[in-house]
Formats: structure tokens, sequence, C-alpha cells
């Protein structure tokens, strides 16, 4: 008996980094601390969901930004229109860390009062 596999947007982006790191599923099972290699192959074939638990393991272990791999983990269980909407709650929340402290940064500098020369300076 053949499973049919259901490709999923996070399936096909595992997959596709399999290939892209040259690694196999055991290697990444491992690497993310899966005590079953057998996990991360159900979740690359679609058969399984990615635990939101997981991704930032699995993030490490796919070489990829965890930020990215949360989003495609929150689309399994999350409607596309719930997801949208509580990305307008929090718009910095769809960017990478380091981003982030960027935008905040930026943010912090806009606010700081300027010292301005006084005329007879």
């Amino acid at each position: 008996m053949v499973l049919e596999t259901r490709a999923t947007p996070i399936s096909i982006f595992i997959e596709d980094r399999l290939k892209e790191l040259n690694e196999n599923y055991m290697d990444v099972a491992l690497n993310a601390g899966f005590s079953n290699a057998g996990a991360v192959y159900k979740m690359m074939r679609g058969e399984a969901k990615v635990p939101i638990d997981c991704v930032p393991a699995l993030a490490d272990a796919l070489c990829c930004d965890a930020v990215l791999l949360l989003d495609l983990a929150l689309r399994q269980f999350v409607p596309p229109k719930l997801l949208e909407d509580l990305r307008k709650l929090n718009p910095d929340a769809s960017h990478a860390p380091n981003v982030q402290a960027r935008i905040r940064s930026l943010h912090h500098a806009s606010t700081k009062p300027t010292h301005r020369p006084h005329p007879t300076e």
C-alpha cells in the first residue's frame, strides 16, 4: 500500500531545504533533537504537521529563518484570513529578530530630541 503525499507549503519548504543543504531527513531529525527521524520524514511528506514548539530547533537544523518557518507552521493550524488579521495586530512580528532590532533602533533614534544650536552659537 502506497500512501499518497499531501504537498503543503511547509512540506515543500522542508524538502527543498534538504535538497539545498544536501542533507537527508535523518540528519535533520538528529540535529533538531527528534528522537524519531520518521517524524521529520512525515512532515516532509505532508503526512504530519510541524508542531509549533519544534519550529526553533527545526529552523536551526534546516539553517533557515525561524520566523519564516513559524509562518509556514502556523498556516497548518490557522485559517489564512485569521493569520492575516493577527499580523495586522503586530506587523513587526513578521520580521526576523535582527530586522526587529533595526526597526526599534530607528524608531528610538527618530523619537530622540536632537540638539539644535542656539542662534547665538
